[in-house]
C-alpha cells in the first residue's frame, strides 16, 4: 500500500508538472505569435480601408501628387508633412521615389536633399524596427530562408546595408530584410545613409530642375524643366549603376578566396 501511495503520488507530481509545462509554453506563444498576428491583422484592415477609400473617390497616385505639391508649397508646415509622410509611408507603401523628388521640386536643391536624407533615413529606421518585432526570436533558425544572408550580414553589417541601398534594390525591402535578420542599427543606418546618397542627389536633383509655377499650369512639358539640371541629374543616376557594378565585381572577388578555402 505504501509503495502504491508513493506512485500515485509520483503520477500526480508528474501530471501537474506536465500541466504547468503545457500552460507556460501556451503563453509563450501566445505572447510572441498572438500579438504579433494580431498586429498584422491590424495593418493589413488598415491598408485595406485606406485603399478602399482611395478607390472609393477615385485617387489616384497622380491627384495625391497634385494635391499634396498645392499644399505643402503654400503652406508653413510643408516640411514637417513632408517628413511625416516619409515616417509613415513604409506602413502604407507610398512610394520614397516621389516624396524624394518632391523634395527637390518644393524645397529646391540644397535642403531638398537635407530633407530627402532625413526622411529617408527616418523611413528606414521605422521599416527595419517593424521587421525585428516580427523577428524578435533569439534562434538563427527564425530566418531559415535567409541563412546565406545572414552570415554576411551579421560578418559586414555595413557593408551588406551600403551594397542593398547601393544597388537600387527595392527600398521597403531591404529595410525590412534588415530588420528580419536582426542586422545591426548603427551599421545599418550608415549603410544605409551612404548607399542610398548618390540617388538621392539624383532625384531631388531631378526635382530642382522642374520649375513648379510652370508644372502647375501646363503640367509635364518641356518648357518646365531646366535642361542643365537634368543632364547632370542624369548623369550622377549612370555614374551610380556604373559603380554598382564594380561593387558587386570588388566584393565578388573578395569573397572568392573565402569560399576557395571552405
Amino acid at each position: 500500500p505504501h509503495r502504491a501511495r508513493l506512485v500515485r503520488s509520483s503520477d500526480k507530481s508528474y501530471t501537474s508538472c506536465m500541466k504547468a509545462h503545457m500552460r507556460k509554453q501556451l503563453r509563450t506563444f501566445g505572447t510572441r505569435y498572438g500579438v504579433r498576428s494580431f498586429i498584422i491583422f491590424l495593418w493589413l484592415t488598415l491598408l485595406v480601408i485606406t485603399y478602399h477609400q482611395l478607390n472609393t473617390i477615385r485617387a489616384s497616385l497622380g491627384t495625391i501628387v497634385v494635391e499634396l505639391i498645392e499644399f505643402m508649397s503654400t503652406n508653413p508646415w510643408g516640411i514637417l508633412l513632408h517628413i511625416a509622410i516619409f515616417t509613415f509611408r513604409p506602413l502604407f507603401f507610398f512610394p520614397a521615389l516621389v516624396l524624394t523628388i518632391l523634395a527637390g521640386l518644393l524645397f529646391g536643391l540644397a535642403s531638398g536633399i537635407v530633407l530627402a536624407m532625413i526622411g529617408t533615413l527616418v523611413s528606414a529606421s521605422v521599416a527595419y524596427w517593424v521587421g525585428r518585432f516580427f523577428n524578435r526570436a533569439s534562434e538563427p533558425e527564425a530566418v531559415a530562408s535567409m541563412r546565406s544572408w545572414r552570415k554576411l550580414i551579421q560578418a559586414q553589417p555595413f557593408e551588406a546595408a551600403f551594397l542593398m541601398h547601393f544597388s537600387f534594390l527595392p527600398f521597403d525591402a531591404a529595410n525590412y530584410f534588415s530588420g528580419l535578420t536582426r542586422m545591426r542599427f548603427v551599421p545599418f543606418i550608415l549603410g544605409t545613409g551612404l548607399g542610398n546618397l548618390p540617388s538621392i542627389v539624383s532625384f531631388v536633383t531631378i526635382g530642382a530642375s522642374i520649375d513648379l509655377n510652370v508644372f502647375m499650369k501646363d503640367g509635364f512639358t518641356l518648357r518646365a524643366f531646366n535642361l542643365g539640371y537634368f543632364a547632370f541629374a542624369l548623369l550622377i543616376f549612370v555614374v551610380s549603376v556604373s559603380l554598382t557594378e564594380l561593387t558587386r565585381k570588388h566584393l565578388a572577388r573578395a569573397q572568392q578566396p573565402q569560399k576557395d578555402t571552405l
